[in-house]
C-alpha cells in the first residue's frame, strides 16, 4: 500500500470529485483569494489555491461556478455552496515550473 492509498483509506467519508471555482478568505478577513475544489466529502473538501494557508486558519470557502463545462456537477452529501471550515493541512506542488498549494479543510458543525 502506497502513501496515497494509506491517506485515502484512513478517511472516514466517502469523496466526491468535482471542478469548481471558489472564493476563500480567512474568517473575518475582506481579502480574498480564488481557488479550484477539486472533491469535498460530508466532513470536509481539498482546494488548490496560489498561496499556502496556515493549519489552523479559519476560513470562508464560496463556490463560484462549475469549471467543468461539459458535465452538470453531480451535488452528493456534503457540498456546501458555502462553507466555514478549519485548515487541517496545507501542501506545496510543482508542476511545470509553478508552485500551487493543496489545501485540506474539515468543516465546522453548527453548534445547536
Amino acid at each position: 500500500m502506497n502513501s496515497t492509498e494509506t491517506l485515502y483509506s484512513n478517511r472516514v467519508c466517502g469523496r466526491y470529485d468535482c471542478c469548481f471555482s471558489i472564493a476563500c478568505s480567512r474568517f473575518n478577513s475582506t481579502q480574498f483569494f480564488r481557488g479550484k475544489m477539486l472533491n469535498y466529502s460530508q466532513n470536509g473538501l481539498y482546494f488548490e489555491a496560489g498561496s499556502a494557508i496556515q493549519a489552523g486558519t479559519s476560513i470562508l470557502i464560496r463556490v463560484l461556478k462549475n469549471l467543468d463545462a461539459d458535465t452538470v456537477p453531480e451535488i452528493s452529501e456534503g457540498f456546501r455552496s458555502m462553507a466555514l471550515g478549519e485548515v487541517k493541512w496545507c501542501k506545496e506542488f510543482i508542476s511545470e515550473g509553478k508552485t500551487y498549494y493543496g489545501v485540506g479543510v474539515r468543516y465546522y458543525w453548527p453548534d445547536y
